[in-house]
């Protein structure tokens, strides 16, 4: 049935304390079972069951907000909050990153994070400041030794009784994306956690190149779920009332341009007049607020973070719930049946299990041997690739360097205070320039293989892993209650699959990242292949300037251009693109090979999180056989257990531990996911 989109966020969030209920009783159970203290090695369900009750109280759906200077961005983030509160001028005067969190009227408050020494008083800590006093303090006015614009400050966070955040909405209202640095910044940080982007273009410049250039990158780096916001649209219809452009005419061109960038289709393309929305809202005009456009993007906005994002949210993490669950069901008659069990009985049973257990760690050791050879095979394929590209590369940039028109003023004769702005402002398009043509090169050339073959390392290692798991579960039940099990029993046990049972846990806990983990408990190390891919894509990107020195580049360019003589302007410009198109592109030949050992470390680091986790995952299978028993005969040689004392307390865990698997089962059924 269709819900009425008013109850969305109420809905998610019943939903989701529904899930936290369960989550906590279940960390409970595993908590007193002393699960991760019994088991020395491998991944720990405590941590993990513990990190999805965390994850339950205090993650937020959150969105960005991105776009060029003078995209509208700041009058649109005040037409949302109803108040004239962030500057609104066609230079860039905010140049923070500012996060907006709900809080009622009384405790908002506006806390701002200075950069080192810019603080009160030359201090680092954050501070609170009055709301009013806010434009003052944002403003950029600083420059920085060499000349350049900067904000005091890297982050402001404010409170403020905003609507749309008043549900666990986390607004991200980023710097503009004219600055690589910035934006590479933003997208470093938020590229793993933000479910929603809302890419602002000016309806006079809407899809130019260099929004399509960034638009592109953003993809490729996993932000696929965007939406187009049109600012200004008030021009657009004031030219239709003249009979220039139909808005008709105007979205159709919009559209046929912007919906292949987005997985919403036309559905992510809204237009605005965020000046009208404020107005309207200041003036509490319900009528402007409507035709403004600003409350259809926030009720799109909400259908699709709660009715997608939230529900992928959900579904991740009662996926690793009922893995938990399912860890904690294996646990426990395991452990009734060893209790119940005499000790000769069980020490005779321990005994005969050291020669197999002996074997599965020669298994454990050869498996991660093969996946310590596949990794180191990928990573050089990966230097291969990457060193024919960054050969080639440095021979592009001289003709992108050619074709940018400059946009900043100059004058002659060229003096240092007048160039560094506009070789700074050709150096950022070539880093844009190099930035898209590298994701496209990674998209289309080396995430395939990359993907290729961390499918062949689960296809080599597919038999080993299950006749590993098998033997796990066969010596567990010889252990416990002496009794052989088949292949056919075995495969009657509820279980995730192989790869989610073996890696999905412990990347979880390496990573911090459950949705990547979550989806590989159930689907396995196949579905978390396309993550991976893209953070190897994004470090690449994000890493490639990191090896670069721009300043010495500017200051050559610089003297070189001081040094020469120009007729004109034109002479002058062409002069510049020239001499930085040249030094970029020597540099990179120059370091053509470090680049090409960046993407192999890239390779390599992020396939190594597999293999930890696969070493982990296998190492845990082993110690949850081992530590269990050895831990029943300590303390019986002790005298500290209360064998039937133990078995009642075990025997109560046992129906609340099904109980929750009850609930979970039928979430599942109601998620269609049964």
């Amino acid at each position: 049935m269709q819900v009425q989109n008013s109850n969305l966020y109420e809905i998610y969030n019943q939903r989701r304390d529904e899930l936290l209920e369960l989550a906590v009783k279940q960390a409970q159970i595993v908590n007193e079972l002393k699960i991760d203290d019994i088991q020395t090695k491998g991944t720990k369900q405590g941590e993990i069951i513990n990190g999805l009750v965390s994850r339950l109280k205090t993650d937020k759906l959150r969105v960005l907000v991105v776009g060029r200077f003078s995209a509208g961005k700041s009058t649109f983030i005040n037409a949302l909050l109803g108040q004239k509160l962030l500057p609104s001028t066609p230079a860039p005067t905010t140049g923070v990153l500012c996060k907006i969190n709900y809080s009622s009227e009384q405790d908002k408050k506006v806390t701002l994070y200075p950069k080192k020494g810019m603080g009160l008083n030359g201090e680092d800590e954050p501070f609170d400041i009055e709301v009013n006093q806010l434009e003052s303090y944002i403003k950029i006015d600083h420059f920085n030794e060499d000349d350049e614009v900067t904000s005091r400050y890297k982050l402001m966070e404010l409170e403020w009784p905003l609507e749309l955040c008043a549900n666990g909405v986390e607004l991200i209202d980023s710097v503009g994306l004219d600055d690589p640095d910035s934006r590479d910044e933003i997208t470093l940080a938020y590229a793993k956690s933000v479910d929603a982007v809302l890419y602002l273009m000016k309806s006079q410049d809407t899809a130019s190149k260099k929004d399509l250039d960034t638009i592109k990158l953003l993809r490729t780096l996993g932000y696929e779920s965007l939406f187009f916001i049109i600012t200004y649209y008030d021009h657009i219809k004031e030219s239709a009332l003249w009979g220039e452009m139909s808005e008709a005419e105007f979205q159709k061109g919009v559209e046929r341009n912007l919906t292949e960038f987005t997985e919403l289709g036309y559905r992510g393309i809204k237009y605005v007049d965020s000046r009208s929305g404020l107005m309207g809202r200041m003036k509490r005009d319900y009528q402007m607020i409507a035709d403004s456009g600003i409350e259809d993007i926030e009720k799109s906005l909400e259908s699709f973070l709660v009715e997608q994002k939230g529900k992928a949210k959900l579904v991740t993490t009662l996926r690793s719930l009922r893995s938990v669950n399912r860890a904690a069901r294996q646990v426990i008659p395991s452990r009734i049946a060893m209790l119940q069990t005499s000790n000769e009985e069980l020490e005779k049973r321990y005994e005969e299990a050291k020669v197999p257990l002996a074997n599965l760690e020669m298994k454990r050791q050869l498996m991660i041997s093969k996946f310590d050879s596949a990794i180191y095979d990928i990573a050089r394929e990966a230097y291969d690739l990457a060193d024919a590209y960054f050969q080639d590369l440095p021979n592009k940039i001289p003709a992108w360097a050619k074709e940018y028109k400059i946009e900043s003023g100059l004058g002659i004769p060229p003096r240092q205070k007048t160039l560094e702005p506009v070789v700074r402002e050709v150096l950022n398009h070539l880093k844009n320039k190099i930035e898209s043509n590298t994701a496209e090169w990674a998209t289309d050339e080396l995430s395939p293989i990359v993907e290729t073959r961390i499918q062949e390392v689960q296809n080599n290692l597919e038999s080993e892993a299950r006749e590993f798991l098998k033997s796990v579960d066969r010596l567990r039940v010889n252990i416990s209650i002496g009794n052989q099990l088949s292949d056919e029993d075995l495969a009657k046990q509820k279980r995730p699959t192989v790869w989610g049972r073996l890696i999905a846990g412990g990347y979880t806990l390496m990573t911090g990242d459950f949705v990547t983990g979550g989806a590989g408990m159930v689907m396995g190390l196949k579905a978390m292949a396309n993550t991976i891919v893209i953070q190897i894509i994004a470090g690449i990107i994000l890493g490639i300037f990191g090896l670069i020195n721009p300043i010495a580049i500017i200051s050559a360019a610089i003297a070189s251009i001081i040094a020469g003589n120009f007729l004109n302007i034109l002479s002058l410009k062409g002069a510049i693109k020239k001499n930085i198109g040249n030094k970029l592109s020597e540099e990179l030949t120059s370091r053509r090979r470090d680049l090409a050992k960046e993407v192999e470390k890239k390779v390599k680091d992020n396939l190594m999180e597999l293999r930890n986790a696969l070493d982990q995952g296998l190492a845990g299978e082993i110690s949850s056989v081992k530590d269990e028993v050895e831990k029943i005969l300590e303390e019986r040689r002790k005298g500290k257990l209360d064998t039937k004392k133990e078995i009642q307390k075990l025997r109560r865990f046992e129906d609340s531990n099904l109980d929750i698997d009850n609930q979970l089962e039928t979430l599942m059924y109601e998620a269609g996911l049964s």
